[in-house]
């Protein structure tokens, strides 16, 4: 994404709840040809913090072919600056997007496989990324692990059960982590896992990287190979 037209100023239009601990806010797009590829962030200048703008990224939840406002997914941090600022917006409160960026984006060319595992908020831009692929007339094989600290956090829940009760290129895998599971848990079990199947693992460092290293360790995957999105 070229930097050229940056800093964007767009409008709140609204500010939902995506769950009990995370939030989307809806940006009207207005005159701004604000483009992005699924599974990209936007950078925000945030006018708090102790040396303003406050910069801090966000996943777009939605592909930008999709109409309507631009959506952006955030959890609720109760500490975070940038967190509180964002839940006091109101409609019409105008948000700065200094730039579109991030490389968790689909390989090209596809590969016959993709695995994505992802931890709470972390599946936003793999949502981004389904919306994508269910436009395509001939997607691969796509298995989604998605975790979360109690069944009630899981983002997109809903949804995701719905694609994948629907579509047979798309297998879901929710993990309520106080139920004594995590998302490697799972991984032992998809029967097409391998070189041929692309992962791709989007969370905080704290749980992308013990998964990275499991790739690489348990299966034999290069380190460049695996996609990693971190949050943190």
């Amino acid at each position: 994404m070229p930097m050229s037209g940056f800093p964007v100023t767009l409008r709140v239009r609204d500010l939902r709840n995506a769950g009990p601990h995370a939030y989307a806010l809806n940006l009207e797009r207005d005159a701004a040809e604000l483009e992005w590829q699924p599974g990209q962030w936007a950078s925000l200048r945030l006018p708090v913090g102790p040396h303003p703008p406050l910069v801090r990224a966000y996943s777009f939840a939605q592909p930008a072919w999709v109409e309507g406002p631009v959506p952006l997914v955030f959890d609720d941090v109760p500490e975070g600056v940038g967190t509180q600022y964002l839940k006091s917006l109101l409609p019409g409160d105008s948000v700065e997007v200094g730039a579109v960026a991030g490389k968790f984006v689909l390989p090209d060319p596809l590969p016959a496989g993709i695995v994505f595992l992802a931890r709470f908020t972390g599946v936003v831009p793999v949502h981004c990324i389904l919306k994508e692929l269910e436009r395509l007339g001939n997607p691969p094989s796509v298995t989604l692990i998605s975790g979360a600290p109690t069944s009630g956090d899981l983002v997109f829940h809903e949804a995701l059960t719905e694609l994948a009760e629907r579509a047979s290129w798309f297998t879901y895998h929710p993990v309520s982590l106080d139920g004594g599971r995590d998302e490697l848990s799972v991984l032992d079990k998809i029967p097409h896992f391998g070189h041929d199947v692309v992962p791709m693992v989007s969370g905080v460092r704290a749980f992308t990287q013990p998964v990275r290293a499991c790739l690489m360790e348990r299966y034999g995957y290069e380190r460049r190979a695996v996609r990693v999105e971190n949050y943190d």
